[in-house]
């Protein structure tokens, strides 16, 4: 879940540093103290509408990936019409040996993601007002430290307590170890489909919508 929280951070920056309606957040004048309490960010003016902001353009980029991972469940029973769908999956054990090795690589961001949450905070509405959740909390924080100059490159190892969630994150090891399971028992290839819809998709993504305080559509 570091990557949200991150992304978060993101968000908040790119508001609080564009031409959008939201008042800009102050700088931080003690880092320390808000790190180790995250929630006295949100004292900040302007902390309020950021964290609005931060939701909503969260939310747009996580409900394509549930609303997709429906179709993929859908397809699962669709596709059960057609004689290959019913076919043994080849190597069962080695493709999930490549789907482990795949989920514990680090998330590696380019400039397209960025660009992305760029256009999703433009194009966002504030969420409706309501207690921003801890992982908003966190990338508030970060995005008021980096402001601040107190959030970089050099500051890693003092910010990394901002940069997880625990509720969250165990949320989405419960949806990675679904999909291990799901797949060590899928046999013909419509089960397979329908693991990576379920597991893959809509678990993590509802994961994320509700870290983020909203429910993805």
């Amino acid at each position: 879940m570091r990557f949200l929280v991150v992304a978060c951070a993101a968000v908040a920056l790119i508001g609080c540093t564009t031409k959008t309606n939201a008042p800009e957040m102050p700088e931080v004048t003690a880092p320390d103290k808000v790190i180790d309490d995250p929630q006295g960010v949100m004292g900040l003016p302007g902390a309020d509408a950021a964290a609005g902001r931060a939701q909503a353009a969260l939310l747009a980029q996580i409900e394509p990936l549930v609303a997709d991972g429906r179709r993929v469940k859908q397809a699962a029973y669709e596709v059960q019409h057609s004689a290959w769908s019913k076919g043994p999956i080849a190597d069962p054990a080695g493709r999930l040996t490549r789907v482990k090795a795949i989920s514990a690589q680090a998330f590696q961001p380019r400039d397209a993601d960025a660009e992305r949450l760029f256009q999703a905070v433009t194009r966002s509405e504030p969420a409706a007002a309501g207690a921003p959740t801890p992982l908003v909390v966190r990338g508030l924080t970060l995005a008021a430290l980096a402001l601040s100059g107190a959030a970089g490159e050099d500051t890693v190892e003092a910010v990394r307590p901002l940069m997880s969630e625990p509720r969250s994150a165990a949320c989405m090891r419960l949806a990675k170890l679904n999909l291990f399971q799901c797949m060590a028992v899928a046999r013909p290839h419509y089960e397979d489909v329908f693991c990576l819809g379920q597991h893959a998709m809509i678990e993590p993504g509802q994961c994320m919508a509700d870290a983020a305080g909203g429910q993805a559509r």
